[in-house]
Parts: structure tokens; sequence; C-alpha cells
């Protein structure tokens, strides 16, 4: 097999005369067109054996943990990304003027507030690094209050554990802007169909009573918890919400 006539982005490791693995997005074993059922037969040896086994079972580990290393840059980005979204609106929370509800992700962008990787064809939604949707709203509520409003949307499409993974992330992100005088609760915003709104809502200190449950002392069950509705209702999304 030629490597040369392949795709440079596919790098090929070829063992002996045997076969030769393709490490991308796929893994491919070709046998050589001689002596054919012995290489196939080669696959039953045991691990220690010089051939495809030990080398291909080393080649998937570093694979393994090289997905391991990225998932964790990944969360350290969104970590980064979030952390300068709240920043943000908390920094601007007091200063907007607006009469009526607003949608602040374009005045934000405007601003230069918005990591360009985060921005999207869409003026109201932006999307971090593993495509989690969030928009940003300046709202009036029925008593006159004004708040501003973040709108975090997991994918669902992922399984479980990654977004379990992901929103324990976002969680932690916000937990570390728990004593900023504005941050009013954090919370799971359900449809009516999931059985109402607010299912689990946490208060920043400021607003945190005795009376409510405080941002600074979700443990990791909680988080868990909230995670879990968060991530398994329909239209379910992370809200988050500080006052002007």
């Amino acid at each position: 097999m030629q490597a040369e006539s392949v795709d440079k982005l596919i790098k090929f490791s070829c063992f002996g005369d045997k076969v030769c693995v393709v490490v991308g997005s796929f893994l491919s074993i070709t046998p050589p067109a001689r002596d054919s059922a012995a290489v196939w037969a080669s696959f039953g040896r045991p691990l220690n054996s010089p051939t495809l086994s030990a080398h291909g079972v080393t080649r998937i580990g570093a694979i393994a943990g090289y997905s391991k290393a990225m998932f964790k840059y990944k969360l350290n980005k969104q970590n980064e990304q979030l952390s300068t979204l709240i920043n943000a609106g908390l920094r601007y929370a007091g200063t907007w003027n607006f009469t009526q509800d607003t949608m602040l992700v374009p005045y934000f962008i405007k601003l230069g507030e918005i990591p360009t990787e985060m921005t999207s064809n869409s003026n109201d939604v932006i999307y971090d690094v593993f495509g989690t949707a969030i928009n940003a709203a300046y709202t009036i509520a029925q008593n006159g209050s004004h708040y501003t409003q973040f709108f975090i949307r997991l994918d669902t499409t992922k399984n479980n554990t990654y977004i379990s993974s992901i929103c324990h992330n976002i969680i932690n992100t916000i937990k570390e802007f728990h004593d900023h005088a504005n941050l009013k609760y954090v919370s799971t915003l359900g449809s009516s169909n999931d059985g109402g709104f607010f299912a689990y809502t946490y208060y920043g200190d400021a607003y945190c009573d005795g009376t409510n449950k405080c941002l600074k002392d979700m443990d990791i069950e909680q988080i868990d918890s909230f995670c879990r509705y968060a991530s398994g209702k329909d239209n379910s999304h992370i809200k988050l919400v500080w006052t002007e």
C-alpha cells in the first residue's frame, strides 16, 4: 500500500509487512494480497505477539489518551469563554437604558465582549467550544424590576456522560461569581410539559437569606441533580440572572 496516494491529513502506521493502520477519523485494516488467510488468522494471537495486536492496542490507547486530553482542553476553554461572557454581563449591569425587553448578544458583539470563535450567523445566539447555544436578554418584569438573563442550552444530542461533564463545568464556572452583588440566581428552566419552570434554583450571596439554596454551597450531588434535569428535559435551559 502506498501512503503517498492518501490525503496528507491521514497518517499511516505500518507494522512490518502485515497491515497498515490509518490514524485519523477512522481505523482501517487492509491485509496484503498475498497470504491473506494467514494475516487474518493473526488477529487471534495473544497480545504479546509481535504482530498487530500489541501494536494495535498501544495505538488505540494513544488515541483514547489524546481524546481525553482534548476533552479536558475544551472544558478549560469553555470555562474561559463563559467567564468572559459573565464578566461582561456583570460589568455592564446597571448601564443599559432599554425601555423594553431587548436581546443583548448584538450589543455585546459590538462592544467587543464576545470572543470571535463564539459568534455565529445569528446575531442573537452564540456558541461555546462544545456547541452549547447561549443567548442573553435584558428583561423588565411586571413589578418593574430590570434583569439581565443568560439562557444556556445544552446539546442533548450528545451522550449523557458527555453532557453531564459539560454541565458540571458550566455550573462550577458560574459558582465562581457567587459573591457578586448583582448575581441573583441560576436555575434550570424547563417547558411546562416537563412539570414547570425553575425546578432547581440556587441564589447568589446577596440573595441567599437562609430561606433558599445558596449557589456557593452547591455540592457535587446537587450539581449532578441540577444537570440531570437541565439536560434531560424538553427545551430545558440553564438560566443565569442578575439584577440591573
